[in-house]
C-alpha cells in the first residue's frame, strides 16, 4: 500500500449502513471486529459474517482485506 489505508478504497458498506461489530444488528458488510495478537506475535482467528457475499454485485471477492494495528472501538465511541 503506497499510502496507508486511502490505497485501498472507503470501507466496504453497500447498504449504508452504520459503523460497528459483527454481532451489531446495523453493523455494515467491512465491519469485521478486532483479532487478538499473541505474545508470540502471532494471530488465530475465524470469522461468521451472513452479510459477507462471494457472488453477485456486492462480492467480496477481489477486494482489499486491511488489518490495522490499533483496534476498532466498533462504533461504540471508546474502547
Amino acid at each position: 500500500m503506497t499510502n496507508g489505508c486511502m490505497s485501498t478504497r472507503p470501507y466496504f458498506n453497500p447498504s449504508r449502513k452504520d459503523h460497528g461489530a459483527l454481532e451489531d444488528k446495523n453493523s455494515h458488510v467491512g465491519d469485521l471486529g478486532n483479532v487478538i495478537v499473541g505474545e508470540d506475535g502471532t494471530i488465530n482467528f475465524k470469522i461468521v459474517d451472513k452479510q459477507i457475499p462471494f457472488t453477485g454485485s456486492n462480492s467480496i471477492v477481489e477486494r482489499v482485506v486491511v488489518v490495522h494495528i490499533d483496534p476498532d472501538d466498533l462504533g461504540k465511541g471508546k474502547l
